[in-house]
């Protein structure tokens, strides 16, 4: 958690674990909560990186804006599964691709610094599109609104 908010250059407040159901755990809190061991032995984590300081402010807005689905997403969720090999841990994250889902495998030695910067980047790029997915899907369906709502009342004029 805290290489990745050193390489998002992320305020300390935006990062947590989120327990099995879905608490936040800060930086500074009890993180072994929020571990989970599977069966191979492997060690699971959600964290959630928060895009906005604060809920999104939807008396300020409009309801109008909920409900045509246009709220940002407040943050992004990623997914890491980790066990000890040696000095290094083997680290599966989730990758969201051209073709969909997927994994990702990474080998991480904690005391070299460049063997982090591949799931870093990783991380950081699943993130960017999370967010562009949501943000698109959400201006794709609010355009598809717009175009129903016109075809209708061009359906009406012509009757």
């Amino acid at each position: 958690m805290q290489k990745l908010q050193g390489f998002l250059e992320a305020p300390r407040d935006r990062i947590f674990a989120l327990t099995a159901n879905d608490d936040r755990i800060g930086m500074d809190g009890e993180l072994p909560i929020a571990l989970r061991i599977d069966e191979q032995g492997f060690y699971k984590m959600k964290i959630l990186v928060a895009v906005m300081a604060q809920r999104f402010d939807t008396e300020r807005v409009g309801p109008g804006f909920v409900e045509r689905g246009l709220v940002p997403p407040s943050g992004v969720v990623v997914a890491a599964v980790f066990r000890q090999q040696g000095d290094s841990f083997a680290v599966e994250t989730a990758a969201l691709g051209e073709t969909g889902l997927g994994k990702q495998s990474f080998l991480v030695t904690p005391t070299v610094e460049e063997s982090w910067l591949p799931l870093l980047v990783s991380l950081t790029e699943a993130m960017e599109r999370v967010l562009a997915g949501s943000l698109r899907v959400r201006l794709q369906e609010a355009l598809d609104r717009r175009l129903q709502k016109a075809q209708a009342a061009l359906d009406l004029a012509n009757e």
